[in-house]
């Protein structure tokens, strides 16, 4: 029987997230600083705080598995076809940034996300390249202000809880759970395709 791989995560304990997120009462009754973060996410689903458990994963996340996984969820379930090319093309940049994490797509990404008015699950997409490293201010500057270290995390929050909210509202919990699921197959070195809805 093989072992199952450990989890890839940027931070391991529910301290280091509440630091960056801190936490709402329900979560802090539920949980304790001096948890493990697959401890805390784990609890946040067994009491049903699943937008909790999507926010703090997508923190817990290297960036770029983060990042992939916005693109799984709305792979797996985004329920409308994107008519609008706005929104194709931040797909289309986020994707390729996961491919090709180079200073161009990150930089990019951000006039992407602003042609959305940060309205769609893309343009948040969009924005977790755009925080996910470099310098906030344009190269000609010759300043560096690095995104802080919960931006990008808190961008593949949001895009991801968009594309849950599609389809029928009372079914929105099951999508959260499902949601989970495909990060956490991302957390054990995943894609989250092959997984089935259930």
């Amino acid at each position: 029987m093989s072992e199952e791989r450990a989890a890839s995560l940027r931070f391991e304990t529910a301290e280091q997230l509440f630091l960056l997120l801190k936490p709402e009462e329900e979560v802090k009754k539920a949980s304790t600083t001096d948890m493990s973060t697959m401890s805390l996410i784990g609890t946040l689903m067994e009491q049903q705080l699943f937008v909790d458990a999507i926010r703090y994963l997508a923190l817990a996340l290297p960036k770029r598995e983060a990042i992939w996984w916005t693109i799984a969820v709305h792979k797996k379930l985004s329920t409308t076809s994107i008519d609008d090319k706005k929104e194709l093309d931040a797909w289309k940049l986020v994707e390729e940034w996961v491919y090709n994490p180079d200073e161009k797509n990150r930089v990019g990404a951000l006039a992407v996300a602003e042609a959305l008015e940060f309205e769609t699950a893309g343009s948040y997409a969009a924005m977790s390249v755009y925080w996910s490293g470099g310098s906030l201010t344009p190269a000609e500057s010759g300043q560096i202000v690095p995104p802080g270290p919960g931006l990008s995390g808190t961008a593949v929050g949001a895009s991801i809880l968009m594309t849950c909210a599609q389809g029928e509202a009372q079914k929105v919990a099951v999508r959260h759970q499902y949601a989970i699921k495909i990060g956490l197959n991302v957390a054990h070195g995943g894609n989250g395709l092959s997984l089935e809805q259930q």
